[in-house]
């Protein structure tokens, strides 16, 4: 799998996970799901391709499976479902740059991992609200509240059938309107169970 098509919405992986266990899971301690997952960002790998500073971490979140976690909080770390990053693995978004996080990633962290892009990945400062599709991906370009942005901000909502982002301009107290701003799909949830009653005819 490419970086690029990695870069889905750990978020809704989340979302869509507890919807299905933690959430509607037996609330007995004994029976309960819990997800767990890693998170870090702005990895910064070089324009050059040096990203030899990523490896003591991505080696320490390789050794955490098993450790105790400190007693406050009791039990063991879990497996992670995945590893989280929350953009900015690049300085500058050059070839070299992007191969040397795929192969770390893909080849010494053990874990699944979903990155989205941050401003330094996308080649700019203070990103306005937009939505691309790369190679059948979509990705949803967040809103910055920089000097000169659009004074938007992005709500997301999924449903079981639907995704939707959509950015609200808080100058002008309305939403966007804009195709290129917007992301409405239709996806595929969690199976809908279907309950059938049946009526019994009381006997004559």
């Amino acid at each position: 799998m490419t970086m690029c098509t990695r870069r889905l919405f750990a978020a809704v992986l989340g979302f869509v996970w507890l919807s299905q266990t933690a959430w509607g899971a037996d609330p007995t301690p004994q029976k309960q799901a819990a997800l767990t997952f890693f998170g870090w960002s702005d990895q910064h790998v070089q324009a050059d391709g040096n990203g030899e500073h990523l490896i003591p971490a991505i080696d320490a979140m390789n050794a955490l499976p098993g450790r105790p976690y400190p007693e406050a909080i009791g039990g063991v770390v879990e497996k992670p479902a995945f590893v989280f990053g929350a953009g900015d693995i690049s300085e500058w978004p050059s070839r070299a740059a992007m191969d040397t996080y795929e192969q770390f990633v893909t080849k010494r962290l053990k874990f699944p991992t979903y990155d989205i892009a941050g401003n330094h990945d996308l080649g700019g400062h203070y990103h306005k609200a937009t939505v691309h599709n790369f190679r059948g991906v979509n990705f949803v370009q967040l809103p910055s509240p920089g000097p000169k942005s659009a004074n938007e901000s992005t709500v997301l909502r999924v449903t079981s059938d639907r995704l939707v982002a959509i950015p609200f301009n808080y100058k002008e107290n309305r939403w966007a309107s804009e195709k290129q701003k917007i992301l409405d799909l239709q996806i595929k949830g969690p199976a809908k169970t279907q309950v059938q009653e049946q009526t019994t005819e009381s006997p004559k």
